[in-house]
């Protein structure tokens, strides 16, 4: 039987998994277990807790958990679940960033440069994960491959899937410190590192061990000398309590990169993360400055606590690439239509009207009284 007490394997929808202690109560499970404090307990609609999910230590189980016959290898690794001996770096002198940056993905099909004051681009675009090996070695041959102007700021961006994650780490320390100082070269004006994700399904542990990664990660780009925002994921209310100390005891964290597009972008949690980065905000005696991928209505409420905020945007080169034009239906409203254009033509005129229309609504949102 599965921890669920059935006897195949049926596993619950991700509603029932998701924790929501507005609704439902902590799990009298959570209290003796040796990981409650730091995690603050799960309270769920299918009740339990989060060691239903274990596989019991099975040979071969990649899962961070206290079963895991790896567990003592998987926690050395990371030097323990504390965020306290994450090595500190010295502040670094940032690029002041504000706007939208379109994502672009390739230059197929494309001739001419975007114009546009940012932009941003996928890491894996820059860094060949398999071997750990540059794609490009000065800021003009990314300029060239990725056709847009000198003197473009340029954002990277490591919010992806977890196969285009997990690489990253998998390159070990010194692999990872090697690709850093040559990427330094690069005059990348911001990354927002790997997102390693936190899931309902897993024990608690492997949250514990991908927050401390995030935080490690953000740690070795400041180090390397490149501007890195943190990804201050949660999951419960004492996770946001976590983030909030470290952030606040760490002058060199500048920017905050959060990404409301698969979890935190479901609605029966997006209130919650949007509340936890209102209170990060509220809570450090600094400015600190958002990059936000995914919804952008959310932009006019949690702008109005950060002193600058970048607007990622997905949509303009996806949509571009699948011949979509957009259409302003209001001051805050874009519609998508689509048009005909033969696929060996040129579309550099419709990416550049599709970019300039999602940052004018970016503009709008930003500026506007929440």
């Amino acid at each position: 039987m599965n921890g669920f007490g059935a006897k195949k394997l049926e596993l619950p929808s991700i509603k029932k998994l998701t924790h929501d202690p507005d609704r439902w109560e902590i799990s009298i499970f959570c209290n003796d277990c040796a990981d409650f404090e730091r995690c603050g307990g799960i309270a769920t609609q299918l009740g339990g807790h989060c060691y239903m999910h274990c596989c019991g230590g099975k040979e071969g189980c990649q899962t961070v958990c206290r079963n895991n016959p790896e567990f003592v290898a998987q926690t050395r690794e990371i030097a323990g679940f504390d965020l306290a001996n994450v090595p500190r770096t010295k502040p670094l002198k940032q690029q002041s960033l504000a706007g939208t940056a379109p994502l672009l993905a390739h230059r197929k099909i494309r001739r001419s440069n975007v114009s546009s004051e940012i932009v941003a681009v996928k890491l894996r675009e820059i860094v060949q994960l398999k071997s750990g090996q540059l794609r490009y070695h000065s800021y003009a041959e990314l300029a060239e491959a990725m056709r847009f102007y000198p003197g473009t700021k340029v954002i990277v961006t490591g919010i992806e899937q977890d196969k285009w994650v997990e690489p990253w780490w998998s390159l070990g320390r010194e692999k990872r410190r090697e690709l850093l100082r040559e990427l330094a070269c690069l005059g990348i004006s911001l990354v927002t590192p790997p997102n390693f994700s936190l899931f309902c399904d897993q024990p608690r542990p492997s949250d514990f061990s991908a927050m401390k990664r995030i935080a490690l990660v953000q740690s070795e780009f400041l180090e390397a000398g490149i501007p890195c925002a943190l990804h201050p994921h949660i999951v419960t209310a004492t996770d946001s309590e976590r983030w909030v100390e470290f952030v606040s005891k760490r002058p060199e964290i500048q920017t905050i990169a959060y990404e409301f597009t698969t979890g935190a972008g479901r609605s029966s949690v997006r209130r919650r993360h949007i509340d936890h980065l209102i209170s990060l905000a509220k809570s450090i005696d600094r400015p600190l400055d958002l990059v936000l991928r995914g919804d952008q209505k959310l932009l006019p409420e949690l702008a109005a606590h950060y002193r600058n905020t970048v607007y990622i945007d997905t949509n303009a080169f996806m949509k571009t690439m699948h011949r979509k034009f957009a259409i302003r239906t209001s001051n805050l409203g874009l519609g998508w239509k689509s048009v005909k254009t033969p696929d060996e033509i040129s579309i550099d005129s419709l990416l550049q009207h599709n970019i300039l229309e999602v940052a004018a609504r970016s503009r709008i949102l930003t500026n506007s009284t929440f």
